[in-house]
């Protein structure tokens, strides 16, 4: 599974640039077919779009265009019946400066945020600066706000939390 997965960097790396259009090979992704890899939406977003900082509601900031992609990896049932997937979002920059940037969550995560690189240093987001950005529920979904460790009693789901869900989103990014 995991030689899948770093083998399709390689021909997501490919596919991606092999397109004139960034707007047509973002679009395009939906029907890249990996094992374990589900691409549930791949849009363009034209320049200038703004999104809001999730622990400042109020400020926002225009964002260069981008290619918003938002996937599930290793999709499984796990413990008690309850479904466990890796759900992230990546978003890369039509001027991409060749380097990648994976967002944390914070605390026990359990949510998607949107990729734009809010933790990198300095006040400007990743995206702007021409990072592409990864974004990750490190494997589990929280069942409310705060610290939610009730996916704990999966190994495989605390595993992913741990370390494992970083590393296989990268490795598709």
């Amino acid at each position: 599974m995991r030689s899948e997965i770093f083998s399709a960097i390689f021909c997501f790396t490919v596919a991606f640039a092999a397109f004139a259009q960034p707007k047509d090979s973002c679009t395009s992704l939906t029907e890249l077919k990996i094992s374990g890899l589900e691409i549930t939406k791949a849009a363009h977003v034209e320049a200038g779009t703004t999104e809001p900082i999730p622990w400042n509601k109020t400020r926002t900031a225009p964002l260069p265009a981008y290619c918003r992609v938002e996937g599930v990896l290793n999709r499984r049932s796990g413990v008690d019946g309850e479904e466990f997937a890796i759900t992230f979002a990546l978003a890369m920059p039509d001027k991409w400066n060749g380097d990648f940037l994976m967002q944390g969550g914070g605390g026990s995560n359990g949510i998607v945020l949107a990729p734009l690189g809010l933790n990198a240093a300095g006040d400007t987001p990743g995206l702007i600066r021409g990072f592409a950005v990864a974004s990750t529920d490190t494997g589990h979904k929280s069942h409310h706000a705060g610290f939610d460790f009730a996916f704990r009693k999966d190994q495989q789901a605390y595993l992913d939390f741990g370390y494992l869900a970083n590393a296989e989103v990268a490795a598709v990014a």
